[in-house]
């Protein structure tokens, strides 16, 4: 063979050995094909994030807004009403109702009757007393004033009461005076060794009308 024959089959034999590399590498798949020859996949559209969701805003707390009080301090004059009279021994007064006058044939400290009569000719009566030198407490001292009630006296109740910051009992009883069924409110009010007695009498039948009244008169007692 002639040196041109001989490179003719040389050239051959490189591309038959070229061939079949090439188709071992596909069969193989040893290698991936260059992106530029690569088979182009099913088109995927981008995923597009999704925004977040919005959080929730609590509404603002209110601070409740309270309405304030000025509590007023209670004064001797305004537990006065209107229209009631003064009355006195010494240094001690006491405020009445107007229709209260004095009684001329009283021997109390203080000796008050109403201007008209009540069941059975009775007038609402309101006076003072005092019992000085006691020594005992203000229950000894009422224990010992029932033991001494007649058949004509009829205990009915015993309460404490509020007169500024004195000790005060409230001694509600039934007395029968001439026949007359006689209702009676006695606070006793302690100071030092001095027990005063401010009772208040009405026609028997009336007293529940006339209570409140009488613990209003009992409220106006003061030592000046």
């Amino acid at each position: 063979m002639t040196g041109m024959q001989l490179f003719v089959l040389g050239c051959m034999g490189l591309v038959i050995i070229g061939l079949m590399g090439f188709g071992g590498w596909l069969i193989l798949g040893n290698n991936a094909l260059p992106a530029d020859l690569a088979p182009a996949g099913p088109t995927q559209a981008p995923v597009q994030a999704s925004a977040p969701l919005p959080s929730e805003t609590p509404p603002p707390t209110r601070t409740p807004i309270l309405p304030t009080f000025t509590l007023a301090p209670t004064t001797y004059e305004s537990m006065i009403p209107e229209g009631w009279n003064q009355f006195t021994y010494k240094n001690v007064e006491i405020w009445v109702p107007a229709e209260f006058v004095k009684d001329s044939s009283g021997d109390k400290l203080i000796d008050l009757v109403t201007s008209k009569t009540a069941g059975k000719g009775f007038k609402t009566t309101i006076y003072l007393d005092k019992d000085e030198g006691v020594t005992t407490d203000l229950d000894s001292y009422v224990r010992d004033g029932l033991g001494h009630f007649t058949a004509e006296v009829t205990f009915l109740e015993k309460k404490d009461f509020q007169i500024g910051n004195y000790e005060v009992r409230r001694i509600k009883s039934q007395v029968i005076i001439l026949g007359v069924s006689v209702g009676v409110m006695d606070y006793l009010i302690k100071d030092g060794s001095t027990v005063w007695d401010l009772a208040c009498m009405s026609y028997y039948d009336e007293l529940h009308d006339w209570q409140p009244v009488f613990d209003q008169v009992a409220q106006t007692f003061r030592i000046k």
